[in-house]
């Protein structure tokens, strides 16, 4: 009688493993392509709902609010506060309003506006109207996920861009 063995031999366990391997490398590429592209999308929806929330704030409380950033690049904050003198900065004594933050520093914001790079203005009736503009969203590092941008018009209404960046 022939004695049968169970289970596997070291040789077919070690195949095993270096295809895992293997694997494994070529997929590393690929998911951080996936997640910064997540990261990307997550940015954009944000973005816009911080665009949607000045605008709805600036028309509910009848006054012209300022959308700005502590930074040149609009990638780790924003405020949103009502500028009582008019200079478009922050100043104290300023009711802010909102301040969001961010800690994801693969991604970059930037504000392209037609009157001004540094702040964005949300008037409270649309004869007034805003400032037209793009914010450009770029991943930090070169990838092979494309960038996108947020066009504003004039009343503060947003359309989506494919960007090359």
């Amino acid at each position: 009688m022939v004695q049968q063995h169970k289970g596997f031999s070291l040789l077919e366990v070690l195949v095993v493993l270096a295809m895992m391997g293997i694997v494994f490398v070529m997929m590393v590429p690929v998911s951080e392509n996936f997640i910064v592209s997540n990261k990307m999308t997550s940015r954009v929806h944000e973005l816009r709902a911080i665009l949607q929330f000045a605008r709805q704030q600036a028309a509910s409380l009848e006054k012209p609010l300022t959308l700005v950033s502590e930074e040149e690049n609009w990638s780790s904050d924003i405020l949103l506060f009502l500028d009582n003198n008019g200079n478009h900065l922050y100043d104290e004594g300023e009711v802010v309003l909102h301040h969001w933050q961010w800690n994801v520093k693969d991604i970059m914001v930037h504000w392209k506006g037609f009157y001004s790079n540094d702040y964005l203005v949300f008037s409270p009736s649309y004869a007034n109207s805003a400032l037209s503009g793009s914010f450009e969203i770029c991943p930090a590092k070169s990838s092979y996920v494309s960038g996108q941008t947020i066009v504003i018009n004039r009343l503060g209404r947003m359309r989506l861009e494919a960007l090359d960046c």
